[in-house]
């Protein structure tokens, strides 16, 4: 959990006899800039977060699917897909560091999409934007919240040890389709959006199969769309 907030420190204070005795299944998961508000070193957070698990169920800390390369030359997204090396990016270091301390203290990395539910997203931005300069038809990789939360616990609850997860919905769409989802909703009056730009990366392909496999977990929405569909018709909420 991202812990800088003063109601986020008011419960750990509260909850401070729990953690000193040691906990179950600890899911860890911090904004990849982080470690620009601390002297902390991010792998040393999250060794110091490990110490708090009693070693029952799992630890697992959330990442991102950012600390893959924008490549051209692959297709498809895995989990085991080689990500950028260390010193490339600041912040992908950042992500890439917890990711190994996470996975040295025997917990495992779930590495997540684009994260969106109705009022909140990629789509969000781009309808308050108005203007994008950005590529309409490069293409992004997607995840509701609900569906990372329970891809989360099924890899807390799984007794795997040092494995890398990937979330996923397995359907990326382009960032015009995605908006044309949005608009057949009808539940976002009548904002559009315009992507200003032409030539660039096509963006990237995840596929999550053997995440699934290995644990068993479909996502409730299979595409961005089928999410929309479902709000437009009132069955979901957000």
């Amino acid at each position: 959990m991202d812990t800088r907030s003063a109601k986020s420190s008011l419960i750990l204070r509260r909850t401070e006899l729990s953690w000193m005795c040691g906990l179950p299944p600890v899911p860890c998961s911090r904004p990849p800039t982080w470690s620009s508000t601390t002297s902390s070193r991010p792998n040393s957070q999250i060794t110091a977060a490990a110490k708090l698990w009693d070693g029952t169920g799992g630890f697992v800390f959330t990442s991102s699917s950012g600390v893959w390369p924008d490549d051209d030359d692959v297709t498809i997204f895995t989990e085991t897909t080689p990500t950028k090396p260390l010193g490339e990016n600041p912040r992908t270091d950042k992500l890439l560091q917890a990711e190994q301390a996470t996975l040295a203290a025997g917990g495992c990395v779930v590495r997540l999409a684009g994260l969106y539910h109705a009022t909140r997203g990629a789509h969000m931005y781009f309808l308050k934007m108005g203007e994008v300069p950005s590529k309409g038809d490069s293409l992004v990789n997607l995840i509701h919240y609900k569906d990372a939360a329970t891809l989360s616990v099924a890899a807390l609850s799984s007794g795997f040890k040092e494995q890398t997860f990937m979330g996923c919905d397995n359907s990326p769409v382009t960032k015009i389709e995605m908006m044309e989802a949005v608009y057949a909703s009808g539940r976002y009056e009548d904002d559009k959006c315009t992507f200003t730009i032409t030539e660039g990366n096509p963006g990237r392909r995840m596929n999550n199969n053997a995440t699934r496999l290995l644990l068993t977990w479909q996502p409730e929405f299979a595409s961005f769309q089928d999410f929309m569909e479902d709000y437009k018709a009132g069955r979901v909420d957000i």
